[in-house]
């Protein structure tokens, strides 16, 4: 079941992030490098703030990142000394919450499976027609 972490940090000076940016491109590396990293984004806001989202195969892989020697050794070893705030979260849809949609017709709402999907529910459970998103 993939895993998507989310991590926003935000450095506490202009040299703590420069410390971050001087190995930067070494920690891209290094994380798609990790076997069952599917997809993996980051974004730079203001104030120093920096958003990360990283999707994996399955709980195993998250934990190959958590123990690799250079996540260890050079971001989890400066993070306190180079930040100010952090926030580290996890999605996982085996956790997830079913879904639900409003149906236009009769205003009754239909759940569907727990997770993320766009095709899911599809049909109001009151009376029957379309619920998707740009159906009429």
């Amino acid at each position: 079941m993939t895993v998507l972490t989310t991590v926003d940090i935000r450095f506490a000076s202009w040299e703590g992030e420069q410390a971050f940016l001087d190995i930067y491109k070494e920690m891209e590396r290094e994380v798609t490098s990790v076997a069952g990293c599917l997809e993996y984004r980051v974004y730079r806001g203001p104030d120093r703030l920096y958003l990360f989202f990283v999707v994996w195969e399955d709980r195993d892989a998250v934990n190959k990142w958590v123990e690799n020697t250079f996540h260890q050794t050079q971001l989890m070893a400066n993070f306190r000394k180079w930040c100010k705030e952090g926030w580290f979260g996890y999605w996982d849809p085996s956790d997830g919450r079913p879904r639900a949609r409003k149906c236009m017709s009769c205003g009754r709402w239909t759940q569907g499976e727990p997770g993320w999907s766009a095709k899911q529910p599809g049909v109001c459970r009151n009376c029957g027609e379309s619920i998707l998103p740009g159906d009429p």
